[in-house]
């Protein structure tokens, strides 16, 4: 009984941690990639201190919900001292560990930035920014219904969890960058993000293929286990993202001069946010509470 509520709760600590790392990944992305005001740049590091707050605290409190399913003793199981010494000396717990630690040294350095009336990032300040996201994103290949899948399959998994993030976690800023640049600028920004995102997409795509070719023998594996449902309704969710994305770069961008497609593509944005947080739930929800089984 407990077991499944602690599912639950892991549940919405893995939530927690893709929406933090998507934050991060994709406001530390566009703040590099994209031409932006100083004003903008700032609150993309505030919003990128916030993803590395909430990656944080989710990698905090997945580890200690984990420890309270294991105890099995309600909400005080998550204050076991047996289970949370077993577990902190395994590869999960050291995983997890590793993963806070790196998303709490990332906060300090970016406050550290915000502090400061010259918020320019160096080569060095974006180089370590870079390092400490490394871990995380491999993180993700360590824990869950992969952890004894072969290095090829984690390196789709890490490669699949980086770009999703940047696309995930750039819907914010671009949709910021429509509010506060105009003109030629938001257009070079559509523009330059949209040719990066053809890549993007096709790491995705393929990526999500392989992993979905390790996961499921056959069709009808997938059509009748829940996980496979959930898998299809993820895929589907992802094709209309597609579809949006196509409409932003095809017939909004080249339009933009004119207000009344700046505020279309404001909407558009919000729309692919909405569809894209449905994405997150989703996969946290079969990768936890559903599994393979």
């Amino acid at each position: 009984m407990f077991f499944d509520y602690w599912e639950y709760m892991i549940w919405i600590a893995k939530l927690g941690l893709y929406v933090g790392t998507a934050f991060v990944i994709g406001g530390f992305f566009c703040y590099s990639y994209l031409e932006l005001a100083s004003t903008t740049k700032r609150k993309l590091l505030k919003y990128t201190a916030l993803g590395a707050t909430i990656g944080a605290i989710s990698s905090i409190l997945g580890f200690l919900f984990l420890v309270g399913s294991f105890s099995n003793t309600g909400l005080l199981g998550v204050f076991n001292s047996f289970y949370f010494n077993f577990l902190i000396q395994t590869p999960i717990g050291h995983t997890h560990l590793i993963r806070a630690f790196c998303f709490f040294i990332m906060l300090g350095l970016i406050l550290f930035k915000l502090k400061r009336q010259d918020i320019s990032l160096s080569i060095i300040y974006k180089l370590v920014l870079l390092f400490l996201l490394s871990p995380i994103i491999l993180s993700f290949s360590k824990l869950g219904h992969t952890t004894n899948s072969g290095s090829l399959t984690q390196l789709l998994i890490s490669l699949h969890i980086l770009t999703i993030s940047i696309w995930m976690g750039s819907l914010y800023p671009l949709w910021l960058s429509s509010q506060t640049e105009k003109g030629e600028i938001l257009q070079k920004n559509m523009v330059r993000f949209g040719q990066l995102a053809v890549f993007v997409v096709m790491i995705l795509l393929i990526c999500g293929a392989s992993v979905a070719l390790t996961l499921f023998q056959n069709w009808n594996e997938m059509i009748d286990t829940a996980y496979g449902q959930g898998f299809i309704l993820k895929i589907l969710l992802v094709a209309s993202l597609l579809f949006l994305a196509a409409c932003n770069k095809l017939y909004l961008t080249p339009r933009l001069q004119q207000d009344f497609y700046v505020k279309k593509l404001r909407s558009s944005i919000s729309l692919e946010m909405i569809i894209g947080s449905f994405i997150l739930i989703i996969t946290a929800y079969i990768t936890t509470v559903v599994g393979l089984g």
